[in-house]
């Protein structure tokens, strides 16, 4: 068994590898708890990525593994929905696809409508972050810089989230919220935009390496590297803010971040623990 996929108890993967000689041949199945279905065979150029019924990759007619597109299965039918050549990223969720093309624009295929819109018409596009088939979060270059940007399916339009150029590629979005690492002259910091307000709040400011931001439901976590080795913090929305008197104590002056007014950093402090006391290897993970 090769590569796989997991969504709401089903698991797309791909098996049977072949061998001709001429290029390799995987077999690509469905797994509904119970039940696998084969779904397609495929000179696969990526794992499937699976979300309800859709299914969606990346597969090459040719023996090299060059002029790749992208395949999506709606639950019935496969289909190729790109004819770019060049796609080497295909991700599904809800009840659309979206993948990077030829000169690295950024589409999307919707299974209802059967309809493939561009996003993004940029060769300088540099990735997809995030992507919860309502709204897609990706880096782009806007005036020689490097930004985080986010697309809304529903109202067709991308919203830029940062200004300054230094966001970096680890971000995450999830409901009404994007957090993001960025970094700020000195060091990485972490970032929560409310997509709902327009509001950006910078969760910490210290003179520490605060990278990888995942957010679940009311709970961000990220990792610290105090100078020995990486911690784990979390950082709650759904604690209560610290009284007015308490802020008179912990609150720094108010600043501005990415031009728009923030709140005291003391009260996005206050809803901030450490998770660890020990060495952390690797990124914090998606709870």
């Amino acid at each position: 068994m090769g590569p796989f996929g997991l969504s709401g108890g089903q698991a797309a993967f791909t098996s049977a590898y072949t061998s001709d000689g001429s290029g390799g041949q995987y077999d690509i199945h469905l797994f509904d708890g119970s039940v696998t279905q084969f779904i397609s065979s495929s000179r696969i150029g990526s794992l499937p990525s699976i979300f309800g019924s859709v299914i969606t990759w990346t597969s090459s007619h040719s023996f090299d593994f060059t002029e790749l597109e992208a395949f999506v299965y709606d639950g019935t039918n496969v289909r190729q929905v790109s004819d770019t050549g060049n796609v080497f990223l295909s991700l599904a969720s809800g009840s659309r696809a979206i993948w990077k093309g030829e000169g690295v624009d950024l589409f999307a295929y919707d299974v209802d409508s059967q309809i493939t819109s561009l996003l993004r018409n940029d060769p300088d596009e540099t990735g997809v972050s995030d992507f919860d088939g309502d709204r897609a979060l990706y880096l782009a270059q806007e005036g020689g810089r490097r930004e985080l940007f986010v697309y809304d399916f529903n109202t067709q339009l991308a919203t830029q989230l940062t200004v300054n150029g230094t966001s970096g590629f680890r971000s995450d979005l999830h409901g009404n919220s994007v957090v993001w690492e960025d970094f700020d002259g000195t060091d990485w910091e972490i970032f929560l935009h409310d997509l709902v307000t327009g509001q950006t709040i910078q969760l910490n400011d210290n003179l520490l390496d605060d990278r990888n931001p995942h957010e679940s439901d009311s709970m961000i976590v990220w990792q610290t590297f105090d100078g020995n080795d990486w911690e784990i913090f979390q950082y709650s929305t759904a604690v209560p803010e610290p009284t007015s008197s308490a802020l008179a104590v912990l609150a720094v002056a108010l600043g501005t971040v990415l031009g728009r007014e923030r709140p005291p950093l003391a009260a996005a402090a206050a809803n901030i623990r450490s998770l660890s006391l020990n060495d952390i290897g690797g990124p914090a993970q998606r709870i």
